[in-house]
């Protein structure tokens, strides 16, 4: 008795719907074999999924069984003009080339990327300094001597250089990430 229930089962007719040209809120369906159908029914879900996902297919899910991924005549599938990166285009000289060819090498956009969000972590690491220790840092910068620094901030020699060591030491470990 179990067995004719799973001999039911596979024997299952498969359909796939077909939408009528002139009434796109009705379908056909059409009987297919279990091959078929599973192969169809792939290709339709990864076209639904897609259209879904670019915000062009607004079908209902319980509607989903009439879905034959003829979005020309579907009436839940938005119409218009959708720019695609491969799809050629004529500039203002009247040249045919994909939006792809016009976008900006990847590499110098992620070089780019790269050291703006470098630039920001210096940043952050030195703001993070004591007011003394960014002064020290500045004149540093500046390309004033120790001996000159300490002249300027009022400390001894000696207390410069620890206190650059010790910048340095803190910039290096914030900074890890990079080096």
């Amino acid at each position: 008795m179990k067995n004719l229930g799973k001999q039911s089962q596979s024997k299952k007719q498969r359909y796939y719907p077909l939408r009528r040209p002139d009434n796109p809120y009705s379908v056909d369906l059409i009987p297919v074999s279990e091959e078929i159908y599973q192969e169809l029914n792939l290709s339709i879900n990864r076209i639904r999924k897609q259209e879904q996902r670019a915000g062009r297919c607004f079908c209902p899910k319980h509607l989903f069984w009439k879905c034959a991924a003829d979005c020309d005549v579907c009436p839940y599938h938005k119409k218009g003009e959708f720019l695609s990166l491969d799809v050629e285009v004529a500039d203002e000289d009247k040249d045919m080339s994909t939006l792809i060819d016009l976008i900006a090498d990847e590499s110098d956009l992620s070089e780019e990327l790269e050291e703006k969000a470098f630039k920001e972590a210096v940043q952050a690491a030195v703001q993070s300094l004591s007011p003394r220790d960014w002064e020290i840092t500045r004149l540093f910068m500046d390309g004033l001597s120790e001996r000159a620094i300490a002249s300027k901030i009022d400390c001894p020699r000696k207390t410069v250089n620890y206190r650059k060591s010790v910048i340095f030491k803190t910039l290096l470990e914030k900074l890890s990430d990079w080096f």
